[in-house]
């Protein structure tokens, strides 16, 4: 099974880390690809949105994003660790 995220991000500060709920010896590679950026009225602000492919086992390591953050799961499962909070785990046709 592998994991896929529709987000969008907007100019300002959000950190993350996801891990799928499948393990793997291996770890898989990541696959990103930006499927539109536009730029807002805002002067200096644009929005990016991008499908994000983390085959089962994957994992994407804690970073941030310069903004604002709203992802959808599109298929699999994913663990959220947001720092401060608790870990949560959203499925398929959920969005935070």
């Amino acid at each position: 099974m592998r994991l896929v995220i529709i987000g969008a991000g907007l100019v300002g500060l959000a950190a993350l880390s996801v891990t799928p709920i499948s393990a793997s010896a291996q770890q898989p590679t990541v696959q990103r690809k930006v499927l539109l950026t536009q730029d807002l009225p805002i002067a200096g602000h644009q929005i990016v949105m991008a499908a994000v492919e983390i085959p089962a086992g994957g994992r994407e390591g804690r970073h941030t994003h310069p903004g604002a953050l709203v992802v959808y799961i599109q298929e699999g499962v994913l663990t959220f660790d947001y720092e401060g909070k608790p870990t949560t785990t959203y499925k398929a046709g959920e969005s935070f």
